[in-house]
C-alpha cells in the first residue's frame, strides 16, 4: 500500500472481512498518517472467526473523526464514522461513512431493516451531510429500502457478480474504478474518485437589490406621518383613495430607507445574516492572529450567533406558514397564477338582491314562482359582461338581445335543476346509508366507501328480510293465515261464475261455456281449503237459482 500512491493518498480506506480479533493489537494494523477505526466480530454474530470491519481516515484530510454507531449480529455488521474534514463545500456539513458486511447466509430483509434504521438516524442528525455506505452486500440491495441513494459500482467485483456496493445520497458524486486484489482477497478493490462539482461552481452568483433600514429610519418615518395632512387624500372612490394613501406611504418609506445591491451565492445558507458574517470575519481574524484564547472566544461567539440565526429563520418560516395570505401568495408563485385584470362594471344593489334571491329561491315559500324571472335577469347580466367572473371586456357596440321565451328559460334553468336533483338524490342515499347501517348493526367507519348500488342492494335485502319476518310472525300468531288466501281466491271465482251465468242472452255463448275460463283452477287440488272461510265449490257449476224474473226473464 505504501508503494501505491492511489491507495496511499486516499482520504478514507474501507476494508470489510478483516478477520481481526481482540488478540490482534491496533499497532500491528496501524498505518502511518492514518486514524484507525476497527470493529471486530464478536460472539453476537454466532461465529468464532471471520468478519470484521476497518476504516482508515487520512490525517491530512481530517483529524476529527468519531465512531457514531456499531452493530454485530448474525445478519449484519456495520460501523459508522463521522468525519469533519478541513475543507468541505459550504452546502455540506459533515461526512458520515458506514462500512457494511452482510454474510451470504444472512436474512436480507432483517439486515436491510437494521441498516435502514441506523441510516435514518444519521440523516436526522446530519440532514445536510454526505452519507456514504460501502461494503460487501452479497445478495442485498440497499436501493430497495433507500431508493433515493445512488449506487456507483457498475463493474463485477467477484467473478461475474457485483457483490461490493457503494451508495451515497448525492448523485454522480463518485466514479468507481476497479483495482487489483488486495493481498489474497477474492474481491477486487475499488477506487472512488470524486466527480462532484460544488454548488458554487455549478451556478454563478447573482446580484440582488435589498432595502435596508438605518437606525434613524423609524423615527424619521414617524415624524413624516405625523406632519402629513391625510385629509388631502380623501376621495369618494374608495379605490382611488386607497391607491393614493399607499403610494404616499411607499414614497415616505423610500425616502428613509437605503437600497443596496448584494451578491447572492448559490451555496449560501438561508439563515445567513449580517451578524453571522461579522462573526465569521472576527473568527478568521482571530485565527490569523495566532492568539488561541481570542480564537476560542471567537469560535464560541460564532456558534451562538449561528444558533440564534437558525432560530430566527425557523420562527420566520413558521410564521410564514401560519399566515394564510403569505401561503396563498406562495401558491400563486408556484402555480404561476395571474389574476383577472378586468374590473367589474357598475352594479347596483338590486342586482345583488336578485342574485341572493336566485340562489336561495328554494328555501322560502313561493320562491319557485319567480325562478324564471331571476334566470332572465341573470342571463341579461351575463350577456352584458357586467359580472367579473370571466376575464373579457364587454363590447359596447353589440345590439340588445331579444327577450327569452318560457321554453328558453326552462332550458337555461335545466342544468341548475339537474344539479339540485342530483344533490337531493345523493343526500337521500347518504341518509339511507346511515339508516341501513344502523339497522344492520354495522359500523359506519368500516363501510365508508359504499357506492350507490351497494346501498340500494343492502336496502332491498333488508326489506325482504323484514317481509319474511312479518310473515313468519303472522303465521306464528294465527296459523290459518295461509288458508285465507286460497279461500279468498275461490270466493272470487264463485263471483266470476255468477257473473258469467247472469249475462244477457245476447252473450249466451260465453255463459254456456265457462270451462275455458277455469283453466287450472277448476278443482280444489291446487288450493288449500279452510273450513273457517266458508264453502268452497268443487267445480264451477251455476249458482243456485234465486227469485224468478230477477234478470228480466232472459234464460230458459
Amino acid at each position: 500500500m505504501a508503494g501505491n500512491r492511489y491507495v496511499r493518498d486516499c482520504c478514507v480506506l474501507i476494508i470489510t472481512e478483516t478477520w481481526l480479533h481482540t488478540q490482534v493489537p491496533d499497532a500491528t494494523v496501524q498505518l502511518v498518517d492514518h486514524t484507525l477505526h476497527r470493529w471486530d466480530r464478536n460472539s453476537d454474530s454466532g461465529k468464532n472467526r471471520g468478519g470484521g470491519l476497518c476504516i482508515y481516515v487520512h490525517d491530512g484530510w481530517c483529524n476529527n473523526s468519531t465512531v457514531l454507531d456499531r452493530h454485530c449480529s448474525p445478519d449484519l455488521e456495520f460501523m459508522s464514522v463521522r468525519c469533519r474534514p478541513f475543507f468541505l463545500p459550504r452546502e455540506l456539513a459533515a461526512v458520515v461513512i458506514t462500512a457494511v458486511y452482510i454474510p451470504p447466509d444472512a436474512n436480507v430483509n432483517m439486515a436491510l431493516s437494521l441498516l435502514l434504521n441506523a441510516i435514518n438516524t444519521h440523516q436526522r442528525a446530519h440532514p445536510s451531510g454526505v452519507h456514504i455506505i460501502a461494503g460487501d452486500f452479497n445478495k442485498a440491495n440497499l436501493k430497495t429500502v433507500l431508493p433515493k441513494f445512488h449506487q456507483y459500482v457498475k463493474c463485477p467485483t467477484r467473478g461475474e457478480n457485483t457483490l461490493d456496493h457503494v451508495y451515497s445520497n448525492i448523485k454522480h458524486a463518485y466514479r468507481a474504478v476497479p483495482l487489483p486484489h488486495l493481498g489474497q482477497s477474492d474481491h477486487l478493490s475499488l477506487l472512488l474518485t470524486p466527480a462532484y462539482t460544488p454548488l458554487s461552481r455549478q451556478t454563478k452568483p447573482t446580484k440582488k437589490t435589498i432595502t435596508t433600514w438605518p437606525e434613524d429610519a423609524l423615527p424619521r418615518l414617524q415624524d413624516c406621518f405625523e406632519n402629513t395632512q391625510w385629509e388631502a387624500f380623501y376621495h369618494e372612490d374608495l379605490e382611488i383613495f386607497t391607491d393614493a394613501v399607499l403610494s404616499y406611504i411607499k414614497y415616505c418609506i423610500g425616502n428613509v430607507t437605503v437600497e443596496k445591491r448584494i451578491w447572492v451565492f448559490p451555496n449560501q445558507k438561508p439563515w445567513m445574516t449580517r451578524q453571522v458574517r461579522m462573526l465569521l470575519r472576527a473568527r478568521d481574524s482571530a485565527f490569523r492572529s495566532g492568539d488561541r484564547a481570542l480564537y476560542s472566544a471567537a469560535r464560541a461567539n460564532l456558534k451562538r450567533g449561528i444558533r440564534t440565526a437558525k432560530g430566527e429563520y425557523k420562527r420566520r418560516i413558521e410564521e410564514h406558514l401560519n399566515n394564510p395570505r403569505q401561503v396563498w401568495r406562495g401558491i400563486q408563485t408556484i402555480t404561476n397564477y395571474k389574476g383577472c385584470a378586468v374590473t367589474p362594471g357598475n352594479l347596483d344593489a338590486g342586482l345583488a338582491e336578485e342574485l341572493n334571491s336566485f340562489f336561495a329561491r328554494f328555501d322560502g315559500p313561493g320562491a319557485a314562482d319567480s325562478t324564471e324571472n331571476i334566470l332572465a335577469r341573470e342571463s341579461d347580466v351575463s350577456d352584458q359582461g357586467g359580472l367579473g367572473g370571466s376575464c373579457h371586456t364587454s363590447n359596447t357596440n353589440t345590439t340588445p338581445h331579444k327577450p327569452k321565451t318560457a321554453s328558453e328559460h326552462r332550458k337555461s334553468s335545466k342544468p341548475i335543476m339537474e344539479k339540485r336533483r342530483k344533490a337531493s338524490i345523493n343526500e337521500s342515499l347518504a341518509q339511507l346509508k346511515t339508516l341501513i347501517l344502523d339497522a344492520l348493526g354495522k359500523a359506519s367507519s368500516r363501510h365508508s366507501k359504499l357506492d350507490k348500488a351497494d346501498i340500494l342492494e343492502m336496502t332491498v335485502k333488508h326489506l325482504q328480510h323484514l317481509q319474511r319476518a312479518q310473515m313468519t310472525a303472522a303465521l306464528n300468531t294465527n296459523p290459518t293465515v295461509l288458508g285465507k288466501y286460497p279461500a279468498g281466491f275461490n270466493e272470487c271465482m264463485n263471483q266470476v261464475t255468477r257473473f258469467l251465468f247472469t249475462v244477457k242472452s245476447g252473450h249466451g255463448s260465453s255463459a254456456t261455456r265457462p270451462s275455458p275460463h277455469r283453466g287450472p283452477f277448476s278443482g280444489p287440488q291446487h288450493l288449500q281449503k279452510d273450513p273457517a272461510c266458508g264453502p268452497i265449490y268443487e267445480t264451477l257449476s251455476p249458482p243456485p237459482k234465486e227469485k224468478e224474473g230477477r234478470h228480466g226473464g232472459g234464460r230458459e
